[in-house]
């Protein structure tokens, strides 16, 4: 487990995702103040609002390797400033083989990740509760702090609308980029066919003048004159056809006819 992800399980410890009203703040990386000397930056904050929540200041040192730690204990000094003033200090660590208990500095108490859940920490040593002093500076880091957070969820939400917005908007202009197209097929076809009945008839549906100069005033004209013609064609296709069955009923019956005159000739 890396820096990150141990930060994110403390996170989730403190303060479930989606909760509008959590009770706390959870803050990650808090300068000191300016009039500090040296600058000392910890890793977590948690600012506890409520009764529930103990109306405390915790501080976190997070460690995901024994090196670390080791090196920390070399000079723990360090957190001095942040252990001074905060309610309670905390060593955090992924498992018992980063840090012992038997070798925290007086007062400091620690986590240790949960395996059984993606949620919680265990307390392995609880952290001494003292009386922190609470200076204007740090109210001042503190609060920049959660503006800055404040600043950039907004900016993310921006961000996530507009790209639910481009994403619906890019979806949209496809949908009409295939209906398009899919019309434009469509015209293309109806215009071949009006250009080749249009060769194939003589006529000129647009209103165009004939190849006899002739012209009709409008469309609705040049309608009329091609039902006109496949009414004539039609009505005389049918009667082609009844005239075809004509001939050949008489057909079948001069067949049967001669066929009887055999059989009277030969005498059959």
């Amino acid at each position: 487990m890396n820096t990150s992800e141990l930060l994110a399980r403390l996170r989730r410890h403190y303060i479930k995702p989606g909760t509008p009203l959590p009770g706390g703040a959870f803050l990650s990386e808090v300068q000191t103040p300016r009039d500090v000397f040296p600058q000392r930056r910890v890793d977590a904050l948690y600012v506890g609002f409520t009764q529930s929540r103990g109306n405390l200041l915790d501080g976190h040192e997070i460690k995901v390797s024994r090196s670390d730690w080791l090196h920390e204990l070399d000079q723990f000094n360090k957190a001095d400033w942040w252990f001074c003033h905060t309610h309670r200090w905390w060593l955090v660590v992924p498992d018992l083989s980063v840090a012992k208990a038997e070798e925290l500095p007086d007062g400091w108490g620690l986590m240790v990740v949960n395996p059984r859940t993606k949620t919680r920490m265990d307390v392995m040593v609880k952290a001494e509760v003292r009386s922190p002093e609470i200076t204007m500076g740090l109210l001042l880091e503190i609060t920049k702090k959660l503006d800055r957070m404040r600043s950039d969820a907004h900016q993310q939400e921006l961000r996530d609308r507009g790209k639910l917005v481009s994403e619906a908007v890019a979806k949209q202009l496809d949908s009409t980029h295939v209906v398009d197209k899919r019309q434009a097929q469509r015209f293309q076809e109806a215009y071949k066919t009006l250009t080749r009945l249009q060769e194939l008839t003589g006529l000129r549906f647009d209103g165009a003048p004939f190849e006899n100069d002739l012209a009709w005033s409008s469309l609705e004209d040049s309608a009329e004159v091609l039902r006109s013609f496949c009414r004539d064609r039609v009505e005389a296709k049918h009667a082609l056809a009844a005239t075809r069955r004509a001939l050949e009923e008489v057909v079948r019956a001069a067949s049967r006819a001669l066929g009887e005159v055999e059989e009277v000739r030969t005498g059959r």
